[in-house]
């Protein structure tokens, strides 16, 4: 006899949970929500999740076109929290309830006109959380009229692929003296200029709360930004960071091959004596295959034993008085049976062979991804 108490089954939870597996295939969602109306709801919850104005893609979406479908079912603006446009549509896009948004990509065109006061009021809104801009910025006044009315729950910012034109625009002394929002994590992506932007007396961040910059790709005046607690970057860029001019830096997290891991003491030799570096993360992007062959095996012993043991040396000598934890992360390889479980112990085993020193100091932690 079945238990009386045993959990019903609601086939409105199935469907939604079944439905979120398509959450980035528009057409599939489309044709959910014609289906049936108890797909409908689930459906629309992931359609307007992004609105996508960009207009260099074919599929994006009217501002005219969203203002009408709000207007007509007006609780559909509650599921809008990511937007992507170009700042030509900025006033029109405006006129959009957006309750609920939490990140906006901007696109700068380099026939733009300078940013309307209208975006600095889209992006100034308090459910907003992170703005990405890419493109074309005039200059760090451009930066400031877009981000004049930012409020303090802005947390991110990121620039991708941004270049900067020679062409700059003045601006009124109040809008460049507006107050700054406090950044605690900025992206740098493929963005060289920018970062000299963001020291200008115009600059509309503060970025003296910064616990994370990500500089992944870029190669000069990263160095010059303020001072951090956490630095993320990749380990072709170590060479461009002055590590020195990171006081406060506890946490470096770097992504790296078996054989760049010697970089990495270098770049430390010059760090002051009374530094607070307390965690170093290494994520192992080597390009060895998933699969764990006899060949696998061969070449990541080999990397380990010719390079592993001369950077465990390297490290133990500088002068890193506050070193609590230093995190390896390797890939997760299974065997020709599909095992993980003896493999990871293998692995396991093979980086603490030849990191002895991290060992007995009790500061290698090892994890998978």
């Amino acid at each position: 006899m079945a238990s009386t108490n045993a959990p019903t089954l609601d086939i409105v939870e199935v469907l939604e949970q079944i439905v979120a597996f398509l959450y980035d295939d528009p057409p599939t969602l489309r044709a959910c929500a014609l289906t049936s109306r108890l797909l409908v709801a689930a459906a629309q919850l992931h359609l307007f999740y992004t609105i996508n104005f960009d207009l260099v893609s074919p599929q994006a979406a009217s501002p005219l076109h969203i203002q009408t479908t709000l207007a007509q079912n007006p609780r559909l603006a509650q599921h809008i929290r990511r937007i992507h446009f170009l700042i030509d549509d900025s006033a029109q896009i405006a006129k959009i309830p957006l309750p609920r948004l939490e990140h906006i990509t901007l696109r700068l065109g380099i026939q733009s006109d300078d940013p309307a006061p209208v975006t600095a009021a889209i992006i100034g809104l308090p459910s907003v959380r992170s703005v990405e801009v890419c493109g074309v910025v005039r200059g760090p006044g451009a930066l400031a009229l877009i981000f004049s009315a930012c409020t303090p729950n802005l947390q991110e910012v990121a620039f991708r692929r941004c270049s900067e034109s020679y062409l700059r625009h003045g601006l009124p002394r109040e809008i460049r003296q507006s107050v700054r929002t406090q950044l605690t994590r900025l992206v740098l992506f493929r963005t060289v200029t920018i970062p000299p932007l963001l020291l200008d007396g115009g600059c509309p961040f503060d970025l003296s709360r910064l616990v994370s910059v990500d500089a992944h790709l870029t190669a000069f005046g990263v160095k010059n930004l303020l001072e951090h607690t956490r630095l993320s970057i990749s380990m072709e860029n170590i060479e461009y960071v002055d590590l020195t001019c990171f006081p406060a830096l506890t946490h470096l997290e770097l992504e790296c091959a078996i054989n760049q891991l010697l970089d990495l003491p270098v770049a430390l030799e010059h760090v002051d004596p009374g530094n607070a570096i307390r965690e170093i993360i290494l994520v192992d992007k080597s390009t060895h295959m998933r699969r764990w062959t006899i060949g696998v095996q061969s070449a990541l012993q080999n990397d380990m034993k010719e390079i592993l043991p001369a950077f465990d040396a390297a490290l133990a000598v500088l002068p890193l008085h506050a070193l609590q934890r230093v995190e390896l992360s390797t890939r997760r390889y299974t065997d020709v049976k599909g095992d993980l479980g003896s493999v990871v112990r293998e692995t396991e085993a093979l980086w603490k062979k030849c990191l002895p020193i991290l060992v007995a100091r009790k500061l290698l932690v090892l994890t998978t991804y």
